[in-house]
C-alpha cells in the first residue's frame, strides 16, 4: 500500500510525476533528512505503486519520472518551499542499496529478501547475516 502525496499524468508526453510534500524546521537541510528519514525507500516504494497503477491504467508505456520532494519549512525563518528533484540513479539507489559517508544504506529488495527469510525460518530476533556467523559480528576498522 501506497498513499502518495500527488502525482501528475502527462498523456502529451506520456509520463507520470510523483510528488512528496514535507515540513521541515529547516527545508535547506532536507539532504540529511532524506538520508535519516530513509526517505529512498519512501520513493522507491512509490516508483514501483505507480508503475502498477499504470499497468492498472492501461498506460503502462508511461515513464514514471522521478520522485520530486516539495519542502516546506516551519522555522521562523519563513523559507521558501524548495523542490528536490531526484534522478533515476536515485531511485536505483532505492531499490539496490547505497553506500554514504562509508556507511552502508539497504535498499528495498535486500530488505525485502531479508523480511522473506525471516517470515519462512520464522526468526525475527537476529538478522540473516548474524544468525548465519552465529552471532559473530566483525566490527569494521575506521578510517
Amino acid at each position: 500500500k501506497s498513499e502518495l502525496d500527488a502525482f501528475i499524468v502527462n498523456h502529451e508526453n506520456q509520463t507520470v510525476q510523483p510528488y512528496d510534500l514535507k515540513v521541515t524546521y529547516d527545508n535547506e537541510s532536507f539532504e540529511y533528512m532524506y538520508i535519516k528519514n530513509s526517505y529512498y525507500l519512501q520513493q522507491a516504494f512509490y516508483d514501483k505503486a505507480l508503475e502498477e497503477y499504470c499497468f492498472q491504467n492501461k498506460i503502462d508505456h508511461y515513464t514514471v519520472l522521478p520522485m520530486q520532494f516539495i519542502v516546506a519549512d516551519s522555522s521562523k525563518n519563513n523559507r521558501r518551499p524548495l523542490v528536490y528533484k531526484l534522478t533515476n540513479y536515485h531511485t536505483e539507489q532505492g531499490y539496490h542499496g547505497f553506500t554514504f559517508n562509508n556507511r552502508y544504506y539497504k535498499g528495498v529488495n535486500e530488505l525485502m529478501e531479508a523480511v522473506s527469510w525471516s517470515n519462512f525460518n520464522q526468526i525475527w530476533n537476529c538478522s540473516k547475516e548474524n544468525f548465519e556467523n552465529n552471532g559473530i559480528v566483525e566490527l569494521q576498522e575506521f578510517k
